[in-house]
């Protein structure tokens, strides 16, 4: 995964060096990345380095946070195929790992969140119907914890966080009643 992303970063980069070097001498040798010393620059200059400064911050943060987005959704896209491939063999708990992975890795506009939390609700209602309690429990819990770990500015997923709080109070009351 590494290799993969330094392979689109590395010409990222260079370009945005180009461009760098480009707005910060101004068709003249006002900086220089090596350190080399420099004539006293024009007024000018000065006050268009430092525009270019404030523009390349900019579009550097906005480059660094479109990496660290595509970073999140590609990694999402893997758990999320290992949750899948889990629940076709069968396994229960490396389907609820995966979809619980790709849950933590919320982003708001991914599909594979609602995905998701849709698989891992049928994985918690099939442990019910077969009277698996524990299964059941773990994965209704997962669920509901997956979406509080993704909480930033808003809390997401909130209603499939009541949904398994409720289901989660019926299995522990109908768990109590069979210990009796």
């Amino acid at each position: 995964m590494n290799n993969h992303l330094s392979r689109l970063t590395r010409p990222v980069l260079k370009v945005f060096h180009l461009w760098f070097d480009k707005l910060t001498t101004n068709g003249t040798a006002v900086a220089n990345r090596s350190g080399a010393v420099h004539p006293k620059p024009a007024e000018g200059q000065v006050i268009t380095f430092a525009k270019g400064s404030m523009i390349t911050g900019c579009i550097a943060i906005l480059i660094s946070l479109l990496l660290l987005i595509a970073n999140v959704y590609y990694r999402q896209q893997i758990q999320f195929r290992q949750g899948e491939a889990g629940r076709i063999k069968g396994d229960f708990m490396v389907a609820l790992t995966g979809y619980e992975s790709a849950i933590r890795m919320y982003l708001p506009f991914s599909d594979n969140v609602s995905l998701a939390a849709r698989r891992i609700w049928e994985l918690g209602e099939n442990a019910e119907k077969k009277g698996r309690t524990d299964q059941a429990l773990a994965a209704y819990r997962s669920l509901r914890s997956s979406y509080y770990a993704g909480r930033w500015l808003r809390q997401p997923g909130k209603e499939w966080i009541e949904r398994c709080d409720l289901k989660i109070s019926a299995l522990m009351k109908s768990d109590k009643k069979m210990d009796e």
